[in-house]
């Protein structure tokens, strides 16, 4: 509801840039209508600017980092789709064309499955260029078309197109069109205004945690966003709880249902879980409903048997085998985790503990990157 286009996965303003100016490569070669041809060049592009960017300093950051650093060990780096260029087990699967194009398409920065770039991605690929320079850009185009590039080559390029990545102006445009975008949602809108506002006051580094916390008690903060933002809030020590507890019992391979109900009542001594987190379509509520309920009746027994059936709901759904199940009044683990514990007070830990993001990780990782 809060955040329409980022995942856990695209929180990166240098992934975005390296996304858009691949697109433009992409399409800068001749009219062939071939998908195919498309994504050879983006790719080359893709791997070209992972080679830049770790050449320069071997700075942290480009997808297929390990397998890129091993490459630059070599004379010569081979770009293209066959195996031995790729930097990921399946580049177009795992890589920028993969995981960043929803999010770039839902801003209305590309379009179509070639990703092809829209008049605003055009723009906006325009400003990431006139920061590069022409020269430059001609130069990056020159080395992605090769079948391979040198270290010596890269190194002629390497500072200016890291200084690209981190060229704040650049940012500051690039951060309000994947965030602020025409068709974001409401919610979203209202997002975007309470984390600039957040940014404008002292102290630049804050958590998600931190920034709900304080969303709820801003009066400037729109009140259905604040809504939402509570029930993400409330929401997040159930699912901690559910997580903790499904983990323990992939450890618990061969206990009897007895011994396990043992160890885990006196943890349920004190209601800790909170309620009105629940909200109209929110998936597995009933699960979640019956596991609150149980957890704060002391019902320990009642705990370990909700986890275990919606285990094996879920992976029924998945098309697979549940990784829990009773053989008699044993456990029986298919999936098993070599060692995990249940903390001693499971309310202090659950309600401590930060898991799940809700994407507002990205969103929040990307505006901050965008601020002055």
């Amino acid at each position: 509801k809060a955040v329409g286009n980022l995942t856990t996965v695209t929180s990166r303003m240098s992934h975005f840039m390296v996304a858009l100016l691949a697109c433009r490569y992409a399409h800068a070669g001749p009219e062939s209508g071939l998908l195919e041809e498309v994504q050879q060049r983006y790719a080359c592009a893709e791997q070209l600017s992972a080679y830049l960017l770790l050449q320069d300093s071997l700075q942290a950051g480009p997808l297929g980092s390990q397998l890129a650093i091993a490459n630059l060990k070599r004379d010569s780096m081979e770009l293209g789709m066959h195996k031995k260029a790729q930097i990921l087990s399946n580049q177009l699967s795992y890589g920028l064309w993969g995981l960043y194009s929803s999010a770039l398409q839902a801003a209305g920065l590309i379009k179509g499955s070639e990703r092809r770039l829209t008049e605003r991605g055009v723009a906006l690929t325009d400003l990431i260029l006139q920061a590069l320079g022409d020269a430059q850009w001609e130069r990056f185009m020159a080395l992605a078309s090769q079948k391979a590039v040198t270290r010596t080559q890269l190194s002629e390029l390497a500072p200016d197109f890291a200084a690209l990545v981190n060229d704040q102006r650049v940012r500051q445009y690039l951060a309000p069109a994947l965030l602020n975008y025409k068709g974001a949602g409401a919610l979203q809108v209202a997002l975007f205004e309470a984390v600039n506002q957040r940014l404008r006051s002292p102290g630049r580094e804050f958590s998600v945690r931190d920034f709900i916390q304080g969303a709820l008690i801003e009066p400037q903060v729109d009140p259905q966003l604040q809504a939402v933002l509570q029930q993400m809030l409330l929401l997040q020590p159930v699912l901690v709880f559910a997580n903790t507890l499904v983990v323990w019992l992939q450890s618990q391979k061969g206990r009897r249902r007895s011994a396990l109900i043992d160890d885990l009542r006196p943890r349920l001594a004190t209601p800790f879980l909170p309620s009105g987190w629940s909200s109209p379509g929110l998936p597995h509520a009933p699960f979640l409903h019956r596991l609150v309920e149980a957890a704060n009746g002391g019902d320990a027994a009642a705990v370990i048997e909700q986890i275990v059936l919606q285990n094996s709901t879920v992976m029924d759904q998945r098309g697979g085998a549940a990784w829990l199940h009773w053989e008699a009044d044993t456990l029986r683990v298919r999936v098993p985790v070599d060692r995990a514990s249940l903390p001693e007070n499971l309310g202090d830990y659950c309600n401590k503990k930060w898991d799940y993001s809700f994407f507002l990780y990205s969103f929040l990782t990307i505006a901050k990157a965008g601020h002055p």
